[in-house]
């Protein structure tokens, strides 16, 4: 499947705003809670790092390493003024190991559904 879309890499700004300038509000903090359990295939929640839990085949990209996964329910949830762009299904981030400066190729985000 080749939908979903390229990862850019640039460096923050000194303050955070919208495609049309305007400030992004209210700021919000990324918790990570480490699960406790093991983890597997099986596993279809929000990640960092571990198995991937792929809905359709595995897929790879050359250079690119999987960093995290994201499902639609926790995505809506957190970010509701995206809601639907992951079509019920699963977000992938892959990523170039390394990355220190701006690039326009940092990483794919592959989207699978069932």
């Amino acid at each position: 499947m080749q939908e979903g879309g390229k990862v850019l890499a640039y460096r923050p700004a000194a303050r955070q705003v919208d495609g049309y300038g305007q400030p992004i509000t209210p700021a919000r903090r990324i918790e990570v809670v480490e699960n406790p359990g093991q983890d597997s295939d099986e596993n279809g929640l929000a990640k960092i790092a571990g198995i991937p839990a792929w809905i359709q085949d595995q897929e790879t990209r050359p250079g690119l390493n999987y960093v995290l996964q994201i499902n639609n329910s926790r995505l809506n949830r957190a970010a509701p003024g995206h809601k639907g762009i992951l079509v019920g299904g699963t977000g992938y981030l892959l990523l170039k190991q390394g990355i220190d400066d701006e690039d326009l190729m940092a990483g794919a985000l592959i989207i699978q559904s069932s």
